[in-house]
């Protein structure tokens, strides 16, 4: 006959290191441990959500002009299983810091910030921004490579060239200047006339990596954007004159969408030849723009021997004032209204042009 089995009274379990309490204790204590393996499993996933941002906020604000440091965000990707951590820091200068001073500080971070020890980042991404002159100038997204493998294909000294051409057309007529070894943006506000110094050519021409201006500015209603990328663009004084035409034209009678995007030489130097787009000229997106807004801008257009492109565009409630575009396309030295994209519109504006010249 079996015996029911016979537990032991719970007093016996009271000794040291088996009381029920300590046995139910070591449960969680297990699960302590597996909660730390898999931390520090993952750990290398995770070095990256400050990515050695801190450090490098900390050694930046140790020299000398710095105000402020603001580290936007680090990210991660995987490539071939190996973590790639970017740091992103923006630099608020002290006023009047000079361009050379900028380039220094610049320079002596891709020297010293890759020697600090626990910055996990492949690189950093610093923007330096402040007053010169009356104008906010920026020195966008210089790279300080981090990592031993890191590289960059950017180019110190063309950065300072730009850096220091920017500098040049700073003053209290012009609102902002950004620029990048290779990019230099000019925005003016509003103007009275188109500026004396517009920017009409590639800021460093003879350099290997290409390099691009942009010059806007607001005149009479119409925002107006001069870009080149190349030396064989439209001369300085034909582009400040066309542009004064266009922009004594009467416009439609809702200016609120005006723009000219002239774009001088092809990009990179392609091409000899410009192509300018003109919009907001009101009109419909399914019909076209206005003929009597669109006529006097084409007839001042076709007299620049250097514009290959001619787009005329309708006024737009939604979206851009550079869409439904009716089109002019230079063929054998003049311009094409024959083609098989050209519409009743095309010829209306065209001959309107004509009358005009």
């Amino acid at each position: 006959m079996n015996r029911p089995r016979q537990h032991a009274p719970l007093r016996h379990l009271d000794g040291p290191g088996h009381s029920l309490h300590t046995r139910r204790e070591k449960r969680p204590a297990v699960s302590f441990i597996a909660v730390i393996a898999v931390t520090l499993a993952v750990l290398p996933l995770s070095a990256c959500s400050d990515g050695g941002g801190s450090i490098i906020r900390s050694w930046l604000l140790k020299q000398d002009g710095v105000e402020k440091v603001d580290v936007t965000h680090s990210n991660c990707t995987f490539l071939d299983g190996d973590d790639d951590c970017n740091t992103v820091a923006t630099i608020s200068l002290s006023p009047n810091t000079s361009p050379d001073a900028v380039c220094s500080l610049a320079q002596k971070a891709d020297k010293e910030l890759p020697k600090k020890k626990r910055i996990d980042s492949y690189s950093a991404t610093l923007t330096f921004t402040w007053q010169y002159h009356g104008t906010e100038l920026t020195l966008e997204d210089h790279e300080t490579p981090i990592a031993n493998t890191a590289s960059t294909e950017k180019n110190p000294s063309q950065e300072c060239e730009m850096l220091n051409t920017a500098a040049e057309y700073t003053g209290e007529e012009v609102d902002k200047i950004s620029t990048s070894s290779g990019r230099l943006e000019i925005n003016r506000g509003d103007v009275d006339k188109v500026p004396d110094n517009l920017f009409t050519r590639a800021p460093s021409p003879d350099k290997e990596v290409g390099t691009e201006s942009w010059d806007s500015f607001k005149l009479n209603d119409w925002d107006t954007t001069v870009t080149a990328s190349s030396t064989t663009a439209v001369s300085e004084p034909a582009t400040k004159k066309l542009l004064t035409e266009i922009t004594q034209t009467p416009g439609p009678s809702d200016r609120s969408k005006l723009l000219i995007f002239f774009q001088l030489g092809g990009y990179q130097g392609e091409s000899s030849e410009s192509e300018i787009t003109v919009g907001g000229l009101g009109g419909a997106p399914l019909v076209g723009p206005d003929t009597d807004a669109a006529a006097p801008v084409l007839a001042i257009a076709m007299k620049q021997p250097k514009i290959s492109k001619i787009s005329l565009c309708p006024s737009s409630k939604k979206g851009s004032s550079m869409d439904n575009c009716i089109v002019y396309s230079k063929k054998n030295g003049s311009f094409d209204t024959d083609s098989e994209h050209s519409t009743g519109k095309t010829r209306e504006i065209y001959e309107a042009a004509k009358k005009l010249s």
